[in-house]
C-alpha cells in the first residue's frame, strides 16, 4: 500500500517503512503544498492520505477521496 503522510505525522514515516508500506512523505516530496493540491495527488497517484489536518480531510471529502477513521 502507498501512503502519502502529511507533515504534522512525519514522525510514523519510519514506522510504516518499518511495517512494509511505501511511504511518500509531504515534508520531504511536498513541502508546503496545499491541501487541496495533496489531496489532488493522492487520488491521481492512488496514495492513502494521511492526516490529521481537518481542513484537508474537508478537501478530500469534497473530492469524494475521503474516508473517516
Amino acid at each position: 500500500m502507498k501512503v502519502l503522510v502529511d507533515e504534522q505525522l512525519e514522525g510514523m514515516v519510519i514506522l510504516l517503512r518499518s511495517a512494509g508500506f511505501e511511504i511518500v512523505s509531504v515534508k520531504d516530496t511536498y513541502p508546503g503544498e496545499a491541501d487541496e493540491k495533496l489531496v489532488l495527488i493522492a487520488q491521481k497517484e492512488g496514495l492513502v492520505f494521511v492526516t490529521e489536518d481537518t481542513r484537508a480531510a474537508d478537501v478530500a471529502r469534497f473530492h469524494n477521496v475521503a474516508r473517516a477513521l
